[in-house]
């Protein structure tokens, strides 16, 4: 099993904004607690969690993202070049068709991870 459950100290901050409201965690090595507390985002819903990330991130950080979470419940992982000159809209639907190819619906959890 690779999940782990022990408690890491953080510090919470809600944000108010004036088109939205949400939380930022502050904390040592938050990515081994990254499933519990996606979990308790979900209000203990089943979700299917998708992960968008560049390869080069994905190299570096994706061991303590899948040690967060039970094998079963591990993030699709869906690759985006790095770099601005990738970030435009053929980009946005060539994620989409990744998502609708792996199974993504309304319960589906997308992940930003990187810059």
């Amino acid at each position: 099993m690779r999940y782990h459950s022990s408690s890491v100290p953080t510090k919470t901050i809600h944000l108010e904004l004036p088109s939205a409201s949400y939380d930022i965690t502050i904390g040592q090595d938050l990515l081994r607690t990254l499933h519990p507390r996606l979990q308790k985002l979900a209000n203990g819903k089943p979700y299917r969690p998708f992960l968008i990330t560049s390869p080069n991130i994905w190299k570096l950080w994706s061991e303590k993202v899948r040690t967060s979470f039970p094998e079963a419940q591990s993030p699709t992982v869906l690759f985006h070049p790095a770099g601005e000159k990738h970030k435009r809209f053929a980009a946005v639907e060539s994620l989409l068709e990744q998502l609708a190819q792996h199974g993504a619906d309304r319960d589906s959890l997308l992940i930003a991870f990187g810059g």
